[in-house]
């Protein structure tokens, strides 16, 4: 399977939805990694804006992909960090075998970035090529620029 993201998120819509406070952020795009029932419902909840309801249904998960979904929801909630330190514990109770291994790297590393721990992203990006050379290939290489324009600050 194609584990790239298919979905271009925009404004959220539906139950929760808010209008946007301040400039428009740009839309990331969701994790189109596979998951089991619960990981569906998790991304479901996370395309059309119910971030609260995501991170609760995503905590109550114990699967990789499910984290990274919780993830994405807490960023896009305003909570980076706590977005950040949750994936990075899941991660760190996971295999390489684990489903959406390799987006959870990315994920992390793309919040690590964003919350101000360049040598953390760095690291793990160069954990990300070492497990999967071409996965992102291209982001990862916007990503790692972006990380040395944010050190020239």
């Amino acid at each position: 399977p194609d584990f790239q993201s298919i979905f271009e998120a925009g404004e959220p819509v539906g139950p929760g939805a808010a209008p946007p406070a301040g400039p428009a952020k740009t839309p990331v795009p969701v994790p189109a990694v596979q998951g089991g029932d619960a990981a569906a419902e998790v991304r479901a909840r996370l395309l059309v804006g119910m971030y609260d309801e995501a991170i609760a249904l995503g905590k109550e998960q114990d699967d990789l992909v499910s984290a990274v979904l919780c993830a994405e929801a807490r960023a896009r909630n305003g909570t980076e960090a706590a977005g950040r330190k949750a994936l990075r514990r899941a991660l760190d109770d996971a295999g390489e075998g684990d489903a959406g291994y390799a987006e959870a790297l990315w994920v992390l590393a793309r919040l690590q970035a964003v919350t101000g721990k360049a040598k953390a992203a760095v690291r793990t990006l160069d954990d990300l090529e070492d497990f999967d050379s071409a996965y992102r290939s291209a982001e990862v290489q916007a990503l790692r620029h972006g990380i040395e324009l944010l050190k020239g600050r």
